[in-house]
């Protein structure tokens, strides 16, 4: 109990900005998403402003002004695609950094407590795999995947949450990313509560 009280603080506040980046990353989604589609109408006008010599000169002087506005607008919502699809990408990194060191915490309560994974008990079951084992090779991952030589038990662990969820756990499919994020989610680890109930069942 001293370890989950210890560090509730520092695990609250964590998942709290976990919960906060999360819904920022959704709202700027939702933002690249309609720049996305201003920027396909504004290049359905650029390309529909041509000119033509058989036109008056007057028409020809008014297509001009349509097809710079247009290129304008296109050019303009282009940036702005870019900005967001890169402030996107850092918050995502952000995010998974947090959800790592989430993942760090609870490793080192069953490390306290039983001086590894061995003497820990199981947990509860998170498909076919024990909590315990989640915790510990996901938080491996988290922090070796940038490595590209994972363990055989990480491997494992993640060939299995592929077959009782879903491709967004392969490593072969997924080689240069932290998986921290995802773990956390399919834990529940968003609140607080269920975070503290997992690790009075590891970290005692």
């Amino acid at each position: 109990m001293a370890f989950v009280d210890d560090v509730k603080y520092a695990t609250t506040n964590l998942i709290s900005l976990l919960g906060s980046e999360k819904n920022q990353i959704a709202e700027l989604s939702d933002k690249l998403s309609s720049a996305e589609a201003k920027f396909s109408h504004f290049q359905l006008d650029f390309e529909a402003s041509d000119l033509h010599e058989d036109f008056s000169d007057t028409y020809v002087q008014h297509a001009f002004i349509k097809m710079a506005k247009a290129k304008k607008d296109r050019d303009e919502i282009e940036a702005e695609i870019g900005a967001l699809r890169s402030v996107i990408l850092n918050r995502k990194m952000a995010l998974q950094s947090l959800s790592g060191a989430l993942l760090q915490i609870a490793k080192q309560g069953i490390s306290i407590a039983h001086g590894g994974l061995g003497a820990c008990p199981g947990g509860r079951m998170i498909g076919q795999s024990k909590l315990k084992e989640v915790v510990w090779q996901a938080r491996n991952q988290s922090l070796h995947y940038e490595e590209g030589r994972l363990r055989q038990p990480v491997l494992d662990l993640f060939n299995q949450m592929v077959a009782d969820f879903d491709d967004r756990f392969s490593l072969a499919l997924h080689p240069n990313k932290n998986m921290a994020e995802d773990v956390i989610e399919v834990l529940g680890w968003i609140d607080y509560s269920r975070f503290e109930r997992d690790m009075l069942e590891l970290a005692v």
